[in-house]
Formats: structure tokens, sequence, C-alpha cells
């Protein structure tokens, strides 16, 4: 079955901020985004709409839509949800009611390895959603697995921002998280498991505060600049 107009500009825009390709803060005319795909404003203002409803996009009177940044304290309350939700899956596997895929998880490691080694920062997040993934799914909860789905793409859409803003930085954080976890897996001591993904989160809140105070010492500096000028 075809889809329609509207599914068809929701999909490529939703893509195109998720992606990056489309960045923070860009302004987007209706106009010129409904000239680009060749896609009539009726369907394109019904996909510009659902965009915005799920926070990708905001409504700027007179001016148009601009791509909203992901806040950094909603980035880590989704990325926390996932990690309470691993944590619990290892609990299972602990009490021995589920078993892990260790085949999968090791599958996504060596993808990770090989995105990283090239470069490719969308496989690399990516294979780390499918090592997440392959955790959750032992737990048997599809709920799981839906609400990390609706988180990915907003997940996604923050640290790929991140990566083209500042590409001198480069992703090993969930590389290196993910190989203690199954290292610890292997050996069978999930509480190990269970820890690092504690660890993880303590990991990602201390890069926040420094990438926090990094912006204000930025601002100081350029409010000082100024007061030379």
């Amino acid at each position: 079955m075809q889809e329609s107009l509207e599914t068809v500009a929701y999909k490529k825009l939703k893509g195109d901020i998720t992606n990056a390709v489309i960045t923070s803060g860009t302004l987007l005319s209706e106009n010129e985004i409904s000239t680009t795909l060749g896609i009539s404003r009726t369907p394109l203002h019904s996909a510009v709409i659902r965009l915005v409803k799920e926070g990708y996009l905001e409504s700027l009177p007179k001016r148009g839509f601009m791509v909203k940044e992901i806040s950094l304290t909603e980035f880590y309350d989704m990325h926390e949800t996932i990690v309470s939700m691993e944590y619990y899956a290892l609990a299972r596997t602990k009490a021995g009611t589920n078993s892990i895929d260790m085949v999968e998880l090791r599958k996504s490691l060596d993808a990770q390895a090989a995105a990283q080694a090239t470069g490719d920062n969308n496989a690399y997040y990516m294979a780390g959603f499918d090592f997440a993934a392959t955790i959750l799914k032992s737990a048997g909860n599809r709920t799981m697995l839906e609400v990390t789905a609706q988180f990915r793409d907003k997940l996604f859409c923050k640290v790929l921002n991140y990566r083209k803003a500042y590409p001198e930085f480069k992703p090993n954080l969930s590389r290196n998280r993910n190989e203690k976890i199954y290292e610890a897996l292997a050996a069978g001591n999930i509480g190990q498991a269970q820890n690092e993904l504690l660890h993880s989160m303590d990991s990602i809140w201390e890069l926040i505060n420094d990438r926090v105070k990094g912006f204000g010492a930025i601002l100081h500096a350029n409010a000082d600049t100024a007061g030379t000028r």
C-alpha cells in the first residue's frame, strides 16, 4: 500500500532532524520544505504539526518552525529510563526467570566497534541501542521495547547534533560501558553488569555537568571580551 504524502513528508523531515541533517535551531519555512520535497502545503502542514506535537519542532508565529533542541535534562531522563529497564531485565536474569542472548550482544558490540573505527556515528549509536534492546528483550516486556523505540529518535537527535557541532570529540562511552557489561555477563556476574549500568549514568551526569560548566565559562569569557570592545 502506497504511503500518504503526509506520511512521506513526516518520515523525511523526522529522519533529517533525528540524523542531524537539519540541526537544532534551524528555522524552517513550509514553502521551502514544500518545494524541496515536491509535496503540497496541506499534507506537509499536517506532517509538521505532528512533529510539533512530538517535540521536534517549535512553531514561531509569522516566522515558521524551528527545530527544537533536546534539553540535557530530557536527554538524561530518557537515558535513565532505559537504563532502569535494563537493570530490571538483568534482575530477572539474576533471579533465573529469563536469559540474555549473548550471541546478539556480541554482534552489537562488534558492530559498534566497527562503526567507531570508521567514524560512523549513526551506526555506532544504532549498535548501542541494539545492545540495550537485546537485554530488554530478555524481560519479555513489549512495552519496554516500545518505550525504548520512542526515546531512541530523540536521543539520536541529541547525540548526533552534538557530534556534528564538536567533531573533535569521538564517541567511546557507550562502547566502553557495553564491553564491561558483556564481560560481566559472560563471567556470570550479573550484579557487576548492573553496577556498570549505574556507573554509566553517573558518568553521563558528570559529562552533562562538565558541558554546562563549560558553556557557562564560554558565556563568561564572551561577556568579558564584549566589555573590552
